[in-house]
């Protein structure tokens, strides 16, 4: 399942830095930068239709509006920065219409070790974030060749995905997504396959099965009741759904937890 995650993705001086075990996470974007950095074992990015491997020592940076997710193959250590753009201004300047062809970087060891202690330190000074942000912006875009981005595509994926999740216990289609935002039923159909690489329909079971995890928590709540609050109007279709997705129904989703 891919997601708009909304709490990254406005605002001004936003900055947050935190340590990661086992990196694992799903398809998702944000307006926000995010930084990785691995600190022992290795994890797999996909960027786009891109896949990167990163060891211990590797960095790399991903663009705001960009899907991505990761995913730890064994054991991984990682620290992570997401900032706002007003934190890399004259890198947005450059990439804001153009995206990195090799997001992966080195920094020389004494600039790499005080960078992170710098964006670590939580009595940093926001003037010297930018500074240490920008060194390392500086570092991607000297490693990296550039390529031109499409951000009307990606403007549009963003208020689809957005509409979807906000409506997803309504009974809504793609139909409907084509009338609200003028577009040919055909053409989006096609646009979604290119850019979240499924279906329709695939991504909005995705969004109600997500919701229903969390709800199945409350033991308090029927399975009929969860998926009719999750946009189902019956139980055979929703665990057929939720079966497809975590492999179990939604009974045994609940007693496992």
């Amino acid at each position: 399942m891919l997601f708009y995650e909304s709490g990254h993705s406005a605002g001004f001086d936003v900055f947050q830095n935190f340590n990661t075990t086992n990196l694992d996470f799903a398809a998702h974007f944000h307006r926000a930068f995010e930084m990785i950095d691995v600190v022992s074992g290795a994890i797999d990015v996909t960027i786009g239709s891109s896949s990167h491997h990163l060891q211990a020592g590797d960095t790399l940076i991903v663009l705001p509006d960009e899907i991505h997710a990761y995913h730890t193959p064994e054991a991984s250590q990682c620290r992570m920065f997401i900032f706002s753009e007003d934190y890399a201004q004259n890198a947005y300047a450059v990439l804001k219409d153009q995206s990195l062809v090799s997001p992966v970087f080195h920094m020389d060891d004494r600039i790499h070790a005080y960078v992170v202690e710098t964006l670590t330190s939580p009595d940093t000074t926001r003037l010297h974030r930018k500074a240490c942000i920008g060194l390392a912006c500086a570092e991607v875009l000297s490693q990296s060749a550039l390529a031109e981005r499409d951000h009307a595509e990606d403007a549009l994926l963003c208020k689809m995905i957005a509409f979807v999740q906000n409506n997803f216990t309504q009974d809504i289609s793609l139909r409907d997504l084509a009338r609200q935002f003028g577009y040919d039923y055909s053409y989006l159909s096609r646009y979604l396959n290119k850019f979240l690489h499924m279906s329709f329909a695939d991504f909005l079971n995705g969004c109600r099965v997500s919701r229903a995890a969390t709800l199945l928590a409350d033991e308090s709540l029927r399975i009929t009741e969860v998926a009719r609050l999750c946009g189902y109007e019956n139980v055979r279709t929703f665990n057929r759904n939720f079966l497809r997705v975590h492999h179990c129904t939604p009974r045994e989703f609940r007693t496992k937890r």
